[in-house]
């Protein structure tokens, strides 16, 4: 809903987004690490953007990859790239998705050094590769 209507929401909590809480002992194995995947989009979303910034593709397709494994058909890539590019433009649209960057990665890295979860790690038995987005704010 965000993504879709970002001028009908404030903002997002994410709750019950993992099964093991971002730590390191699901890191290693090669499950979601914000810390490292939001870190270079926060760096390069630092400087005031023109007005006609707009989200990078690159950042957008991390995400996807991310959000929507790999196997995603062209045409509702294309429909998310523009749904991106339309929601996410001048200096407001960068500010708005730093903020999100920074939010999910300082949510990360608040429970990485946790030992408050004693479960077994669940899910992500097998290595995954993983890229790190590094967009350039002024890609149009």
């Amino acid at each position: 809903m965000a993504i879709l209507a970002p001028d009908t929401m404030n903002g997002i909590i994410p709750l019950g987004t993992s099964m093991d809480f971002e730590s390191q002992r699901s890191r290693d194995p090669g499950c979601w690490d914000g810390i490292s995947f939001c870190t270079p989009a926060i760096d390069a979303l630092a400087k005031t953007a023109e007005d006609d910034w707009a989200i990078p593709i690159e950042l957008v397709d991390a995400v996807l990859k991310e959000g929507l494994g790999h196997d995603m058909p062209p045409d509702e890539r294309t429909s998310w790239h523009a749904t991106h590019q339309k929601n996410y433009t001048g200096d407001t649209g960068r500010k708005r998705v730093r903020i999100s960057s920074i939010n999910l990665r300082d949510a990360t890295a608040c429970t990485a050094g946790s030992t408050a979860c004693d479960a077994p790690s669940r899910g992500c038995t097998a290595p995954k590769t993983r890229s790190t987005p590094s967009p350039t704010p002024r890609m149009r």
